[in-house]
């Protein structure tokens, strides 16, 4: 078959690495799955599978033994699963589409033979599901949820700027009227100018991390809110950094063909410095 036994290993020792086993295996484990991460990133680009190239790279990324990020116990316990289970989907996915190829050709064959079997086509589900609800409905929710979001969002920047007011009070109560007035006048506007447009983030941060936690839940993996956030701003991050990575490498790539790498130098110095600046907050 085409499609590599590697990932099923990768799986089964990712499956593996959820029972009680020695620290040397972890170690180890973290090589490999490194490997056959960046391995199957490689593959899916040369396939032009780009959802697929992501999703390894980030499992990749994270199980790197280079520069490691730092989760609650159960939180890594958590990633073996879903890097086990990523890597199992692959596998069968791949020879599913293999199978398919092979059952595709044999009805190109029976079709030279006059013997073709035609089969009805499938609807999608998520077709049928919106053409039930309705254009209506889809508006009418919609509507719903932006004035809720607006709500949500008001309340929060509210708040922020309560406790900015409340700080200046203190800070005024103290006898510190310079300070004060500094968290008065620049602070309040500038945390609830920060807090407005922040929400939307903290919020999808908020429910990643809710989805996170009920599902790992759902699993048997008893982890914390705190640890599921952990795990969500982890990947986030290693998505922020893998698309400035992707790239400069695609423009240092087209620079060396073209002969001109100074170039590539003096069109992405300032994005060069904001990896190295994010890098360095984030990982060191």
């Amino acid at each position: 078959m085409k499609i590599n036994s590697i990932f099923l290993i990768a799986g089964i020792a990712l499956f593996i690495a959820l029972g009680d086993v020695p620290y040397a295996y972890y170690q180890l484990l973290r090589f490999f799955i490194c490997g056959v991460g960046a391995y199957g990133a490689y593959l899916t680009y040369q396939q032009k599978k780009t959802g697929w190239t992501w999703i390894l790279g980030i499992v990749a990324l994270i199980f790197n033994p280079f520069v490691k990020f730092h989760l609650a116990k159960e939180a890594w316990k958590f990633m073996d699963f879903i890097g086990g289970m990523i890597f199992l989907v692959y596998f069968f996915k791949g020879m599913k589409s293999e199978l398919k190829t092979m059952k595709n050709d044999k009805e190109i064959k029976d079709y030279d033979l006059g013997i073709l079997t035609t089969e009805s086509p499938k609807k999608n589900i998520f077709k049928r599901f919106f053409k039930g609800m309705g254009t209506g409905s889809l508006i009418a929710g919609g509507g719903i949820l932006y004035i809720l979001f607006s709500i949500l969002q008001f309340a929060f920047t509210a708040i922020v700027g309560l406790g900015m007011i409340g700080w200046a009070i203190n800070a005024f109560s103290k006898g510190s009227i310079i300070v004060g007035l500094l968290v008065l006048l620049i602070g309040t506007p500038l945390a609830i100018g920060f807090s407005y447009y922040a929400f939307f983030f903290l919020l999808i941060l908020a429910i990643l991390s809710a989805i996170v936690w009920g599902i790992a839940h759902i699993f048997g993996f008893s982890i914390s809110f705190a640890s599921a956030g952990g795990f969500v701003w982890t990947i986030i991050k290693v998505l922020i950094l893998g698309m400035m990575a992707f790239v400069g490498v695609t423009g240092l790539i087209e620079a060396i063909k073209e002969k001109r790498p100074l170039y590539f130098f003096k069109e992405y110095w300032l994005g060069i410095l904001l990896f190295c600046f994010l890098f360095w907050l984030f990982f060191l």
